[in-house]
């Protein structure tokens, strides 16, 4: 007894080969295969038959990925760790910028409240001056009607 053969093996493709690649070997299968082009028709719808319940087989296959060596993980490690090490160096500026700009902006905010409460103590200033001023006006101008009388 013979033991069946993969669709891939029917149809001369490999596993990491995409649809398209399948699609091609299938229709060049079927043109070879095709019972109007063979001398033996019974035998060639049988390979037919075979070539085309592959194809069915493997419609919607996704391409499997060659098997990675070790060198290659070792590989994909450095280049891991390399990005890692860039990204908290990146995350870590961010944070120092992030820092700068608070601080700037916590000094900002009380320079501007300083100045502001030196502002209302010198209208403060300027309006008792301006009211003692007039208290004094008012005073005399007393003094000078009750000293008229």
């Amino acid at each position: 007894m013979t033991r069946p053969r993969s669709p891939f093996a029917i149809l001369g493709v490999s596993p990491a080969d995409d649809m398209t690649t399948i699609r091609i070997a299938w229709r060049a299968k079927v043109r070879a295969l095709h019972p109007d082009r063979a001398c033996d028709k019974v035998r060639a719808n049988a390979d037919l038959a075979e070539v085309n319940a592959a194809f069915d087989a493997l419609q919607g296959h996704v391409p499997s990925l060659p098997a990675r060596t070790a060198q290659a993980r070792a590989a994909e490690a450095v280049v891991r760790a390399f990005r890692d090490t860039a990204r908290r160096k990146a995350e870590a500026e961010r944070r120092e910028r992030l820092a700068a700009r608070k601080a700037e902006l916590v000094r900002k905010a009380r320079e501007l409240s300083e100045a502001r409460a030196r502002a209302a103590a010198a209208r403060l200033r300027a309006d008792r001056g301006t009211i003692n001023e007039r208290a004094a006006l008012g005073y005399a101008a007393a003094r000078r009607i009750v000293q008229a009388a």
